[in-house]
């Protein structure tokens, strides 16, 4: 029958051994998996869920190697879930470092248990979430060795999404951040496996972290990633949405611990001075544009005129200079019969008749 390493004591044994004045201390169990999942046996099964990701401090985004989890295989309620997390059961001796193995003690029930510090715990996981690594993407040791996997923190589901599945799992968030060339290249080698190792779909989540920062809304930018993943677009399951808003709460809290209210200020200032200088830059931008566009215009114009001119292939045509016109006489019975040159008499009227 299965068996899956769990924390004996639930959840509650955990915040216990986080509080206690001489350090964290864990009592782990190998046990059957139709034990385990009830939750009125009071264990929790440690799940080492890796994501893959790469932060964009220019635009402020952070990609997530993500897939599509296959419909056939595992749990029915992940069928066909988005996922950025890679892992699962820790289900045998064989996932422990040795100084952790050698630390096995048989209880009065013949059963073995371990009794381990924190640092031991994490080596636990870390090991554990290298094997799944290697099994779910197709990646060889050695990429995974490269990768630095690091243990973030235990993540549990909103108690919005926590059902009785969630409540007897526990999500050991472990992390991968890689430079983007290293980012880029894992994704493809992911890509070039799936058909082996099934899943489907690889392709990069993007969440814009730098704008929520920027906004001053944690919280809100975290309710909308929520409600968008949830969403029938992307089906993303429950971990998915309850790591990505860890890392993004894990942001948010490390510039509070490291910027003051002046350093926020100078940000805004920054950021105001910054937005001014590219509007200018675009008005520039447009007024050039407008400018190249008549030279261009112009251009255009007087191509086309001497194309004409070439097309007609032929010289000028010359032209005789007009006959000078000369008046002829004319009987013409309204021509009058008066001698225009003589001058007027001295008592003649030289108004006109009225």
């Amino acid at each position: 029958m299965k068996k899956a390493l769990c924390l004996i004591g639930g959840l509650a044994a955990l915040a216990a051994a986080s509080a206690a004045a001489e350090g964290p201390s864990y009592l782990l169990q190998f046990v059957d998996r139709d034990v385990c999942e009830k939750p009125e046996n009071n264990y929790v099964q440690l799940f080492p869920y890796v994501s893959i990701s790469s932060y964009d401090h220019q635009t402020g985004n952070v990609g997530y190697i993500r897939y599509r989890r296959p419909l056939g295989q595992g749990e029915e309620r992940l069928h066909d879930r988005i996922s950025v997390g890679f892992g699962g059961h820790i289900d045998s001796e064989a996932d422990l470092p040795e100084d952790v193995a050698a630390l096995g003690d048989v209880n009065a029930n013949g059963l073995v248990q371990y009794r381990v510090t924190g640092e031991q715990l994490v080596r636990v996981l870390l090991q554990a979430a290298r094997r799944e690594m290697i099994e779910e993407t197709g990646l060889s040791g050695e990429d995974v060795d490269a990768m630095n996997l690091k243990f973030a923190k235990f993540v549990r589901e909103s108690d919005e999404m926590l059902d009785d599945v969630g409540r007897v799992r526990l999500c050991a968030y472990i992390v991968a951040q890689l430079a983007p060339s290293k980012f880029m290249k894992t994704m493809s080698q992911i890509q070039a496996a799936a058909e082996q190792t099934e899943i489907r779909d690889v392709d990069i989540l993007t969440i814009n972290l730098g704008e929520m920062l920027m906004d001053f809304n944690v919280q809100g930018g975290m309710q909308a990633v929520s409600t968008t993943l949830s969403s029938d677009k992307y089906k993303a399951e429950n971990w998915t949405i309850a790591a990505i808003c860890s890392d993004i709460q894990y942001q948010a809290d490390f510039l509070r611990d490291k910027l003051s209210l002046t350093d926020l200020y100078h940000a805004i200032l920054l950021k105001d001075s910054a937005r001014q200088a590219a509007e200018a830059e675009l008005a520039a931008q447009a007024a050039q544009s407008a400018a190249n566009d008549n030279v261009s215009m112009d251009a255009a114009v007087n191509e086309l005129a001497d194309k004409a001119i070439q097309a007609l292939d032929c010289a000028p045509v010359e032209t005789e200079e007009p006959a000078e016109f000369v008046p002829q006489e004319t009987d013409d019975p309204y021509q009058p019969d008066v001698d225009t040159s003589a001058s007027p008499a001295a008592d003649t009227p030289t108004d006109p008749a009225v």
